[in-house]
């Protein structure tokens, strides 16, 4: 009997001993883990505006937006919001998830065509200073992948 306490005694004092490098070695993993995000944020690209562009919406905006809708011949949509652009606020219409949003411009009701990509662009040299010279290619994203970071 004494003979099997030993024994059971010596295999727990092993396995305790795996468990505590195994655990050491999961907590010296994650502390690494941590400093590495220290370092990315030290070295990774930095936003120059950390806010949303920001506009100055008038009441009249709100009353144009049914009117615009129905001018245009929309019925369905996902989103429609008033949105800031370069040159002043503009109405976003998203029908679909699967293709650009279209803009329209506030004061004419008119559609400003292909102006998804000239949104994209400004707010790119919006958050990260870049000028327009520099962004090399816009795309339109529909999901989630590598190529969205």
């Amino acid at each position: 009997m004494v003979a099997l306490k030993k024994i059971v005694l010596k295999k727990s004092i092993q396995w305790h001993q795996w468990f505590g490098w195994t655990g050491g070695l999961a907590l010296l993993i994650f502390a690494l883990s941590g400093l590495s995000h220290i370092l990315m944020s030290w070295t990774g690209p930095k936003a120059t505006a950390f806010y949303p562009p920001q506009a100055v919406m008038k009441t009249t905006y709100i009353t144009a937006i049914p009117a615009i809708l129905e001018k245009h011949g929309i019925k369905k949509t996902i989103v429609v919001k008033i949105v800031p652009a370069e040159n002043g606020p503009v109405l976003q219409v998203t029908e679909h998830n699967d293709r650009p949003r279209r803009y329209f411009d506030l004061s004419s009701y008119e559609e400003i065509q292909g102006y998804d990509k000239q949104q994209a662009l400004w707010l790119a040299r919006y958050y990260t200073g870049l000028q327009k010279k520099d962004i090399q290619e816009v795309t339109f994203q529909t999901e989630f992948d590598a190529a969205y970071p």
